[in-house]
């Protein structure tokens, strides 16, 4: 079918199928790349990007994160960032996080630039410096 979000929700049930199930998630990621409309594989490669990620295939989730980039619209392309920034954080890289972080602000609309900055917020946090709101709580 090309209705896309049959394709994404197809995608994260098969993922919550256990480890044994990521090779047919990866394969439901090929067919929905066949059959998605133009528009919306950046948004495919985003969610396999994601699903790699959970599934500790760090390298894997780097892959797709750069494909989401190649197919995805410029105003889009800010929350691709951001899950790489993610991705990156939870592999313990926080400058590569951060430089991340740094373009999806830079790409960002005015009214989403909030949710970026909440993102920023938290991989400081993570990294021990906490923003000078929240010192001492």
């Amino acid at each position: 079918p090309r209705y896309g979000p049959l394709w994404f929700s197809v995608l994260r049930l098969l993922e919550r199928g256990g480890a044994g199930r990521i090779g047919d998630a990866r394969r439901a990621v090929a067919d929905a790349l066949r059959h998605v409309s133009r528009e919306l594989v950046w948004k495919v490669f985003l969610e396999a990007a994601q699903m790699e990620d959970r599934a500790g295939n760090v390298a894997a989730a780097r892959t797709a994160y750069a494909e989401s980039l190649r197919h995805c619209p410029a105003n889009l392309r800010w929350k691709v960032w951001v899950g790489g920034a993610r991705t990156e954080l939870g592999a313990e890289r926080v400058r590569e996080a951060r430089a991340l972080l740094a373009r999806a602000l830079h790409e960002v609309p005015k009214k989403m630039r909030a949710m970026v900055v909440v993102e920023a917020a938290r991989l400081e946090e993570h990294a021990g410096r906490p923003a000078p709101g929240r010192a001492g709580v």
